[in-house]
């Protein structure tokens, strides 16, 4: 198709009044491909899409554009969770954290941008010295239900990453092996036992006083475990007890049912027996009590006694 323009006009219009394609084709009339065509026979480099879109968010008319769908988008409530849940989630991605770790290494090894940022935080220390109304809307920010809400999504999708649970699960058996760490931990968050451990407590005073004391609360560890219930006079003995939920009741679960924090019964049993392998290593005597035995205390003293008189574990 003929243009009603030369060859000068439009490198004037594309290269020096950066132009683009669409809008020399619309004042013009005619259609884009026809205006690229003609830049390709005129020996005209064409623009690649990257430097275009760039150009084009430098237009105040498409920005105008974009700022008004953003305001459409994020007026629905729906798109507006579904646009920070997906925002959340890629700011939590392996490749954008390794690009921000790997842009914060370029900037702290480059001695001008690390002088600059030194001297970015002094002039934004000294300006705001005794400024609590920058403090104050800080605050307000963070405060708001949006913002609030933006936090907890980011947070939940990184403490459910594969990985995260995984370092999470390692450094927390690494501390639970500190006897120290864990005599505090369960001194403060269980200071008493709970009422199941007070009624077999009570049991074990009522016929056998003074040999048994609550051990549950980090008292008298056994390496990195730490039974319910040590004898006093004979501290080889143990007794551990077992609740339904907790300890997977084999009575109620099957092996591939959850039981607890996405456990399954099978591993808990696992976790339960190891723990019990730790104690005998340790030279102690374990005995096991079932919460659902207690509804019969006739026959739970009777195993209590045969275990406390008994030398074989």
């Amino acid at each position: 198709m003929k243009l009603n323009i030369d060859a000068q006009k439009l490198y004037i219009m594309y290269c020096v009044d950066m132009m683009s394609a669409q809008q020399i084709a619309d004042k013009i009339c005619v259609c884009k491909h026809t205006i690229l065509d003609h830049l390709k026979k005129n020996g005209i480099k064409t623009r690649d899409n990257l430097t275009a879109l760039k150009m084009a968010m430098r237009r105040t008319d498409v920005r105008g554009k974009l700022r008004e769908q953003a305001l459409k988008q994020f007026s629905d409530p729906v798109k507006k969770n579904k646009h920070a849940v997906a925002n959340a989630l890629a700011h939590r991605t392996e490749s954008s954290r390794s690009n921000a770790r790997i842009g914060t290494l370029r900037a702290l090894s480059d001695p001008d941008k690390l002088q600059n940022i030194r001297n970015g935080l002094k002039k934004y220390h000294k300006d705001n010295v005794g400024n609590t109304t920058l403090g104050n809307m800080q605050k307000e920010i963070q405060n708001r239900p949006e913002v609030k809400y933006k936090k907890s999504i980011a947070s939940t999708a990184y403490q459910n990453r594969p990985d995260v649970i995984e370092t999470s699960r390692k450094r927390g058996k690494k501390l639970w092996t500190n006897s120290n760490y864990a005599k505090r931990v369960l001194t403060g968050c269980r200071q008493s036992p709970n009422h199941v451990e007070l009624k077999l407590l009570a049991l074990l005073n009522n016929i056998l006083p003074g040999e048994y004391e609550y051990t549950g609360n980090g008292k008298t560890p056994v390496g990195s475990r730490h039974p319910d219930f040590t004898g006093i006079n004979n501290n080889k003995n143990v007794i551990e007890l077992y609740g339904r939920k907790w300890h997977a009741d084999p009575d109620v679960y099957s092996s591939n049912d959850i039981a607890r924090y996405g456990k399954t019964a099978c591993e808990i049993w696992d976790m339960d027996s190891k723990r019990i392998q730790e104690l005998r290593d340790h030279g102690k005597k374990v005995l096991i009590i079932w919460q659902k035995e207690m509804k019969d205390i006739n026959k739970l003293n009777q195993k209590i006694m045969e275990f406390h008189k008994n030398d074989d574990c």
